[in-house]
């Protein structure tokens, strides 16, 4: 039987714990510049509130979805609507919740009729001038 060694496991333990510091330092540097990738994950932290470094806070969470959706990332549209549908971080809207998946339902659509089309070259651009049309009939998610 192999004999426990201290050191070898607080050694794990203090860079275990040196990278994850490192990476929540990194994730709030990466949204505050405005990365909404970063800003969809720093949200997805406060939500499920697992990091010991970021505690559960459905506020925050809302605050940063919010943040990274109205830079247009996909997900954090569709978990902003999650928000409002079930009262995270903001009073519960079934209206709004149901308006904001149904745009990302669209916008997942698009995108993956265009990748069928084979205009994957100019996709963001055309995504983006069809949802300025539709946002003009629905209202903006800022």
């Amino acid at each position: 039987m192999a004999r426990y060694d201290l050191r070898r496991s607080t050694k794990a333990a203090s860079l275990n714990l040196r990278m994850r510091h490192e990476y929540v330092k990194n994730l709030l540097d990466q949204s505050l510049r405005g990365s909404s990738g970063h800003q969809y994950e720093l949200a997805t932290e406060y939500l499920k509130g697992t990091n010991p470094l970021i505690p559960r806070s459905r506020i925050k969470a809302f605050f940063w979805f919010r943040r990274s959706a109205a830079q247009g990332f996909d997900y954090a549209l569709g978990m902003l609507g999650n928000c409002y549908l079930l009262g995270h971080g903001v009073q519960k809207d079934d209206k709004e919740g149901f308006r904001l998946i149904s745009l990302f339902l669209i916008k997942c659509k698009l995108r993956a009729i265009l990748q069928d089309l084979g205009h994957a070259s100019h996709e963001d651009d055309v995504i983006k001038i069809m949802m300025e049309t539709i946002f003009q009939y629905t209202g903006y998610v800022k």
